[in-house]
């Protein structure tokens, strides 16, 4: 193969990566707004306390620390 055809098919190579990095951060950006995650929100003594936040319903969970 000459070296300018290499050269040539060698210059697709980081416009190719970066299309291929931007298209996997969207798709995982989306997914995130999905899926249900816990934020904490209150530390105590004994106790964590958990907002679990999942697809427009809100709770709240109480961790013990101790057994």
């Amino acid at each position: 193969m000459p070296i300018q055809y290499q050269n040539y098919l060698g210059s697709f190579v980081y416009p190719l990566l970066e299309e291929t990095r931007a298209q996997l951060y969207s798709s995982m950006d989306t997914l995130h707004h999905r899926l249900p995650y816990a934020k904490a929100v209150a530390f105590e003594k004994k106790f964590i306390k958990f907002k679990l936040i999942t697809g427009g319903t809100d709770s709240m969970i109480k961790l013990c620390l101790e057994t």
